[in-house]
C-alpha cells in the first residue's frame, strides 16, 4: 500500500509539473503578435498553433478523464458569464487605481492595438480576445482547477491553486491582484456551470472590454 502511495504521488506530481509547463507552452499561441510584418503566413500560423494546441489540450482532458461540459450551455448561463465580465472588468479599473503598476502585457499589446496596420490589429484582436482565452480557459480551469481539486479533494484548494497560477503565468505575480482576482471568478463560474464554455466566453468579454477601454 505504501509503495501505490508513493507511485501515485510521483504520477500526480509529474502531471502536475506538466500541467504547469503547459501554461508557457500556450504562449505560443501569441508567438504571431512578435511578427515584424503581418500576411498570409501569420494568420496560417495563427491558426495551425491554435489548432494543434487546443487538440492537445482537449485530448488530454479525456486521458486524465476530466470533463470539459457537464451541462448543457443556457441563456442563463451566457448571462452570468456577461455578468461575471462586467464585474470582472469594474473591479480591475478599482484595483488598477488602488494597487497601480504592471498586470501584464498590457502595454505591448496596446501597441498592436493601437496600430495603424488593420491586419495587425486584426491578429492581435483575434490572439487576445479570442483563440487566447479559449487555450487559458482550457488549461487552467478545465484541467488544472480540476486536476488539482481531484487530488486535493476540494473544488477551493484546485480554485486557489489554478488562479495563482494563472495570476504568476500572466505576470510573474501570483498574487497579483487583478489577475487573481480574474482566476478566482473565471474558476467559481466554471465550477457553478460545469461548463467549460461560460468561462470562455466571459473571459474573451473582459478582453474585449479592456480593449475597448484602449479607444475611450
Amino acid at each position: 500500500m505504501g509503495l501505490l502511495k508513493v507511485k501515485n504521488i510521483l504520477i500526480n506530481t509529474i502531471i502536475g509539473v506538466g500541467l504547469f509547463v503547459l501554461g508557457f507552452v500556450i504562449q505560443l499561441n501569441g508567438a504571431s503578435l512578435m511578427f515584424k510584418t503581418v500576411g498570409f503566413w501569420t494568420f496560417f500560423y495563427m491558426v495551425i498553433i491554435f489548432l494543434i494546441l487546443s487538440r492537445i489540450l482537449w485530448k488530454l482532458s479525456q486521458q486524465l478523464d476530466l470533463n470539459l461540459v457537464n451541462e448543457q450551455f443556457t441563456l442563463q448561463m451566457g448571462l452570468w458569464a456577461v455578468l461575471l465580465a462586467v464585474l470582472l472588468t469594474f473591479s480591475a479599473i478599482c484595483l488598477s487605481l488602488i494597487f497601480p503598476g504592471d498586470h501584464g502585457s498590457n502595454q505591448f499589446i496596446a501597441q498592436h492595438f493601437l496600430s495603424h496596420n488593420k491586419l495587425k490589429f486584426l491578429v492581435t484582436f483575434i490572439t487576445i480576445n479570442l483563440t487566447g482565452p479559449i487555450l487559458e480557459e482550457l488549461l487552467f480551469r478545465g484541467l488544472i482547477l480540476q486536476f488539482i481539486s481531484q487530488i486535493g479533494h476540494s473544488w477551493v484548494i484546485g480554485l486557489a491553486v489554478s488562479s495563482l497560477i494563472f495570476a504568476y503565468l500572466h505576470n510573474g505575480n501570483p498574487f497579483d491582484p487583478i489577475n487573481l482576482v480574474a482566476g478566482l471568478g473565471y474558476g467559481y463560474l466554471f465550477i457553478r456551470t460545469k461548463n467549460i464554455g461560460t468561462s470562455i466566453m466571459s473571459h474573451q468579454l473582459v478582453n474585449i472590454f479592456a480593449t475597448i477601454q484602449l479607444f475611450v
